[in-house]
C-alpha cells in the first residue's frame, strides 16, 4: 500500500475538483476518476475515503482553513 498526501493552498469555497494521475515505472499514465469535494465553512477535520480506494470513487472533506500552525 502507498500513502500519498498534498495540499491544495489554492483551495476555493464550494465545490473543488480532483484527480490523481499515477505513472508507471515504464512511464504509461492513469488518472483516476475526477473527485468533486464541496469546501464548506466552519469544517475543520479531513476526511479521505475508501482507503484504499480500488474501483469506486474517492471521496475527500477538507476545512475551508488551515489551524494557524499549518498555514
Amino acid at each position: 500500500m502507498n500513502n500519498y498526501s498534498w495540499l491544495d493552498i489554492n483551495v476555493a469555497d464550494g465545490y473543488n475538483y480532483y484527480r490523481i494521475v499515477s505513472t508507471d515505472i515504464s512511464g504509461k499514465k492513469e488518472y483516476s476518476t475526477i473527485a468533486k469535494v464541496l469546501i464548506d465553512k466552519g469544517k475543520q477535520s479531513i476526511s479521505v475515503y475508501p482507503n484504499p480506494v480500488v474501483m469506486v470513487p474517492l471521496t475527500c472533506s477538507l476545512p475551508t482553513s488551515l489551524p494557524a500552525n499549518m498555514e
